[in-house]
């Protein structure tokens, strides 16, 4: 499936369309503006891996337990969720050696 977009003034915005191909049973189950929109999803899911993955030990924990892997991964989850919703309040407290720095 190609995808292009538009300005508002009718203009491409790119010079080759997208292409998006879509496999599996229920590939029929959705238009290409849905496939589209969650096309564009992945980039936060990827940021999310990454974060994941560097400062959270999400791929480090290793257990013979699945139970205990997947209790790992949710707790990785609520601590990015956690950090997401106090990035605001984060910029507003200096370390100890930023206190003389003009706000």
């Amino acid at each position: 499936m190609s995808f292009e977009l538009f300005s508002e003034s009718g203009e491409k915005l790119f010079l080759r369309p997208l292409w998006l191909g879509a496999v599996g049973e229920w590939k029929h189950e959705l238009n290409l503006e849905e496939y589209f929109k969650h096309y564009q999803d992945r980039y936060d899911i990827e940021v999310f891996f990454k974060f994941g993955k560097n400062n959270l030990l999400m791929n480090q924990f290793q257990t013979p337990e699945l139970e205990h892997e997947a209790n790992w991964l949710k707790l990785s989850c609520l601590a990015y969720h956690q950090l997401y919703l106090a990035r605001k309040e984060l910029s507003s407290c200096p370390q100890p050696w930023e206190k003389y720095l003009p706000e």
